[in-house]
């Protein structure tokens, strides 16, 4: 399993590779800006709903 620096770390990059902003993603996988926050900051776990919508997200980007 991965764990929250990890998954921060790849979240927030890839997001940034693109050149996306948190709204971009937001706006595409109906998440809070607080919430996709604390998931690139690692202050909270996403849960596997979460990750799947991202990983369709980054998938169509």
């Amino acid at each position: 399993m991965l764990n929250n620096e990890i998954i921060s770390e790849r979240l927030r990059s890839e997001r940034l590779r693109l050149g996306l902003k948190q709204t971009d993603v937001l706006k595409s996988i109906d998440v809070a800006i607080a919430t996709l926050s604390n998931y690139e900051t690692g202050k909270r776990s996403p849960d596997l709903e979460f990750l799947l919508k991202l990983g369709g997200f980054f998938t169509a980007t």
